[in-house]
């Protein structure tokens, strides 16, 4: 079966949707963490850092909301067997990638925090996340999106960090530019994972389908060989001075062996015999219309 065939199949699809039902547990637990890390800074708030607890746990919380909202509608989906929207994991990795973006632009500018603390922030960690993350989605394209995403949003806060922020870094302002580089191996990294993951998976519904379409058959030849044997004569004719016994066995489920009688009056018989050439249903089929 061609891979393109096998992309859409049932099966597939299934082990698509349960993939990212795992993938979505995955993101809400990290999001937690995120989400506890705020609740910490509220409660426990440090000098200099009094408004980076509540920001960070408006921030998360919307974002826990819509992916327990997506779990639900994908468990739904899995439980009715039915087929996920071909969009919903695009769009959900991409709200998850900008995510921490946005969380260390808002904390910047909201909350006045210190940029070259928040580019070495759990921010840059929950992207490395995400990108690890997106082989769940079998999909080599997505996770070349996620990672350049990912990678060119985490660019773009280090050039507009180094360029307005005031302070002086405690690294080497080439350290950033290496943490962008390391995004994007990750994401080239990744890619080929997923075209493992997905290589693997295609196997494994294609060796599924050919077992369902082998049983498929079986059960057509396991008919096919109950009508053959229902054309054959149920009895057979009782002449003075003669036993006569038939049997006819298949060297598969169906065969072209046929036999057949029609009595000629009280003592008059004219048996019928016939072995068309070959095995299965072709001459079977053959047998029964002659």
């Amino acid at each position: 079966m061609p891979r393109h065939a096998v992309l859409a199949t049932p099966e597939f699809r299934r082990a698509a949707l349960r993939s990212e039902r795992i993938r979505i547990i995955c993101m809400l637990a990290a999001q937690s963490l995120f989400l506890f890390l705020g609740l910490t800074r509220t409660l426990v708030p440090y000098t200099g850092g009094e408004n980076v607890g509540p920001i960070i746990t408006m921030l998360v919380a919307p974002f826990i909301i819509y992916e327990a909202a997506v779990l639900r509608w994908l468990t739904r989906l899995n439980v009715n067997r039915e087929d996920m929207p071909r969009l919903l994991p695009a769009v959900s990795a991409m709200v998850e990638c900008l995510f921490p973006i946005i969380a260390m632009l808002t904390l910047y500018v909201a909350a006045d925090s210190d940029a070259y603390t928040l580019l070495v922030s759990p921010g840059y960690a929950m992207i490395m996340v995400i990108i690890a993350l997106s082989p769940l989605q079998l999909d080599p394209t997505r996770s070349i999106a996620i990672g350049t995403t990912g990678t060119l949003g985490y660019l773009g806060l280090v050039i507009g960090f180094l360029t307005t922020s005031d302070g002086v870094s405690p690294h080497p302002e080439t350290m950033y530019f290496t943490m962008t580089t390391l995004l994007a191996v990750a994401t080239a990294s990744i890619t080929l994972v997923t075209v493992q993951v997905r290589r693997y998976v295609v196997r494994a519904v294609r060796e599924v389908e050919m077992r369902r379409q082998r049983d498929h058959l079986r059960r057509d030849m396991e008919i096919a060989r109950e009508i053959q044997q229902g054309l054959l004569p149920a009895d057979l004719p009782q002449l003075p001075g003669y036993e006569i016994a038939a049997m006819s066995r298949a060297a598969e489920h169906a065969g072209g062996d046929f036999y057949d009688w029609q009595a000629l009056g009280e003592e008059r018989v004219v048996l019928a015999l016939g072995d068309v050439t070959g095995h299965g249903v072709g001459p079977a089929l053959v047998a029964a219309a002659c």
